[in-house]
């Protein structure tokens, strides 16, 4: 998904995806950069210091990137809120994590576990 329409081409190709599966069943999307190394891109100003998406359009998409030291994975998942409600609470997932950073519109905030 190279060049100016790489996201369109993305977005055209998942939607039409959506329109083959039925109403009532709930797909998501897990997809890893792990291994990219994307920490060591340098583009002539400097390593990264974080390493993010953009704003992610579609619900029910979970993106793994390795952190920065390469100990571990972050975890950027897109759901409903009320969804996310649940998700956050369940507490076989929090014993995997060290915090959970949640980001709804504009708005992120850290919480540590």
């Amino acid at each position: 998904m190279q060049g100016e329409n790489g996201f369109s081409v993305m977005s055209d190709s998942l939607k039409q995806i959506g329109e083959l599966i039925p109403k009532n069943v709930e797909v998501f999307r897990f997809i890893s950069w792990a291994n990219y190394r994307l920490y060591e891109a340098d583009f002539d100003w400097g390593k990264p210091i974080w390493v993010s998406t953009a704003a992610l359009a579609f619900k029910n998409i979970i993106i793994f990137i390795e952190t920065r030291v390469n100990s571990g994975l972050e975890a950027w998942v897109t759901m409903e809120e009320q969804d996310m409600d649940i998700f956050e609470q369940n507490q076989e997932l929090c014993s995997f994590v060290d915090s959970i950073e949640l980001c709804l519109k504009s708005n992120c905030q850290l919480y540590e576990l």
